[in-house]
Formats: C-alpha cells, structure tokens, sequence
C-alpha cells in the first residue's frame, strides 16, 4: 500500500481533491467524506493506466506543511512586515495586478516602500 498526499478544496456547491504526486488525477465530492472516496478510486484508476503504458509510478515526494505568516494590512502595508523580520510578506493581486501595473500612486510607494525594507 502507498500513501499519497491529497488536496481537497472546497468549490461552488461540492469539493474537490487532487494528488500533486499524480498530475491529472482529480476527483470531485458533495463532501469530504464523498471527495476522499473518489480520489481514491481515481488515484488506483491512474495507477492502474500509468502500469499498463509502461510508466513508472512515482514514488510520493510532496511534502505538507502549514506556515505562518504576515498578512497583507490595507490601512498601513509597511506596518505588515513580520516583527521577526521576515522577508516574506504577501500583497493581494487585486490590490496591484501585475499584468498592468499598480494605477493607484499611493500604493505604489507603498509597494516599494515595503519592498526596499524587504531587501
């Protein structure tokens, strides 16, 4: 027997789960309990078709771990640095898209205000 890690993800009206280890194997559930059953099957299905083509299966290599860190403060981001002086913070996509650059001045400062104190 072979344990592989799994991600379940909550959906519009069901959940999802997926197997890092195994790219393209997903599965779907009206619950976890639901979800966990089917990404089983799905995982023995890909399996299965990965021996029968002659591929190897891949041994389980995805690690999980939960981290902690600073989020994003709307009203002040240069005070959202990690008092422990991280040097990782996170900015909301939506607050500056990257594909077209941050339009509001203000944030742009700040945006580079808090990445100089990164650095």
């Amino acid at each position: 027997m072979i344990k592989f890690p799994i991600i379940i993800e909550k959906t519009n009206g069901n959940y999802s789960a997926y197997c890092p280890d195994l790219p393209g194997c997903i599965a779907t559930g009206s619950d976890i309990e639901e979800t966990i059953k089917q990404i089983k099957v799905a995982i023995k299905f890909h399996i299965e078709g990965m021996k029968r083509e002659g591929i190897k299966v891949p041994k389980p290599s995805v690690q999980v771990k939960y981290i902690e860190v600073s989020v994003w403060n709307q009203t002040n981001p240069i005070n959202a640095i990690n008092p422990t002086n991280a040097k990782v913070s996170v900015i909301p996509a939506k607050a500056c898209p990257r594909e077209s650059g941050c339009r509001n001045p203000e944030l742009q400062t700040q945006v580079t205000q808090l990445t100089q104190l990164m650095i």
